[in-house]
């Protein structure tokens, strides 16, 4: 799946709230850097797959959303154990 990253005024268009409702949200913790969005106060992106199925299974099906979340992770390439990055990293024997 590829992963679309959106600034923060898309993100608070598309679900529907304000910019500041967002930035409360990642100083509560209730969104993850790295996982639902990336960056700082000044310049943010947001996941838009990982921000709508949050949206959607936070209360109803939390363990959907984990799953989607470790689903995202493993499909960096930092997570991949053929990449060629890791390759490149990896001791040489």
């Amino acid at each position: 799946m590829d992963y679309k990253f959106i600034t923060k005024h898309q993100a608070a268009e598309l679900l529907g709230v304000s910019v500041e409702t967002l930035k409360s949200w990642r100083r509560k913790g209730l969104l993850r850097n790295g996982v639902h969005y990336s960056g700082d106060d000044k310049f943010v992106r947001y996941n838009q797959q990982l921000l709508l199925d949050w949206l959607i299974n936070r209360s109803r099906d939390p363990e959907a959303h984990e799953r989607a979340v470790d689903n995202f992770l493993a499909s960096l390439a930092s997570n991949q154990k053929n990449s060629r990055l890791t390759n490149k990293l990896a001791p040489k024997k």
